[in-house]
């Protein structure tokens, strides 16, 4: 059997809502659509395939994003101005 680690990960209400359905529609648990989400990804990555790479570089992105959006709020808080 492999050894299984667990993580934690944040969704968006939209990308948990069609996980919860799609669990449901195949009475599983979410985890094994997740870990089979996950898998499928990953051979795809494996195979160079396009798609998966540009859905890696927008999460990317839009983490980055996000967190630049989180570091500018902490230093107007911490300086005083209003973002």
């Amino acid at each position: 059997m492999t050894e299984m680690q667990r993580t934690m990960t944040s969704l968006t209400k939209d990308q948990l809502k069609a996980v919860k359905l799609l669990a449901a529609e195949l009475d599983v648990p979410v985890s094994v659509v997740m870990r089979a989400l996950i898998s499928h990804s990953l051979d795809l990555l494996g195979a160079s395939d396009a798609g998966i790479r540009r859905a890696l570089d927008a999460a990317v992105a839009a983490e980055r994003d996000r967190r630049s959006e989180i570091g500018r709020q902490g230093m107007a808080a911490r300086w005083g101005e209003k973002p």
